[in-house]
Order: C-alpha cells, then structure tokens, then sequence
C-alpha cells in the first residue's frame, strides 16, 4: 500500500510538472504571437496611414522594411533553405525576384537573399502585381 501511494504521489508531482510545463509554454508562445502580431499590425497602420494621407515613397519603405525584416528573420533560421516548408521557400523566392527590380540599400537584406534560390520559370503566380515583376525582370525593364 506505501509503494503504491509512493508512485501515485510521483505520477500527481509528473503531472503536475507536464502542466505547468505546458501552461508555461502556452503562455510564453501566446505572448510572444501577439507580441508580434501587435508589432506587424502598427506597421501595417502605419503603411496604410501613409497611402491614405499621400505618403506614397513612405508607405512603400515602410512595407519594405517590415518585408526586409522578415526576410532576414526566416534566412536565420538554423535550418538550411531546402528543409524550410516549401511555402517559405516560394515567399523567399518571391522576395528576392522582388529585390531583384526594386533593390535594397540594406547589404543585410541582399546577403540574406543571396542563398535563396530564384522562383522556377515554370512558377505559377498567384499575384499579377508578381507576374509583372517577374516580367520586369526578364526584360530588364526599369520600375517605375
């Protein structure tokens, strides 16, 4: 009877600590997510603010740094880019075919973006904004 109130006593402590464990854990990502989502929604306020109020140049940079700023955080990852979920490797691709016309003055950006692969020519785009780009780029053409 002592030995099985012992381990019933040591399997309430397991988990009680897997709980709190995972409560911690819950907690800590919930925090962090809308940390972050609070910071993405300021910058997109913020772009948004400037398009309404005539702020074109504004508004593009603003958008570029918070894209600019991904990118660097997604190429961070430990993982190499082939082992990244195919999803951020066409978004990577995606943003380097953008930075390919509209480049950046930021040497972290163009370093981050040098190891990702360019989108296949056989790519379908689901964005015609995109299409266009990708059509710039193959004619050389200069943005606008």
């Amino acid at each position: 009877m002592k030995r099985t109130l012992k381990w019933a006593g040591v399997v309430v402590v397991v988990l009680l600590a897997v709980g709190s464990g995972y409560l911690a854990g819950y907690t800590q990502g919930r925090n962090r997510m809308m940390f972050e989502t609070a910071g993405n929604l300021a910058f997109r306020i913020e772009a948004l603010s400037r398009l309404r109020t005539g702020d074109i140049d504004g508004a593009i940079a603003s958008i570029e740094l918070l894209a600019d700023t991904a990118v660097v955080n997604l190429m961070a990852q430990p993982e190499p880019f082939d082992e990244l979920p195919k999803g951020t490797q066409n978004v990577l691709s995606a943003a380097k075919l953008y930075r390919s016309v509209y480049s950046s003055a930021n040497s972290v950006v163009t370093e981050a973006l040098s190891g990702v692969p360019p989108l296949p020519t056989d790519h379908e785009f689901r964005s015609d904004a995109l299409r266009q780009i990708a059509q710039m780029q193959k004619s050389d053409q200069q943005p606008k």
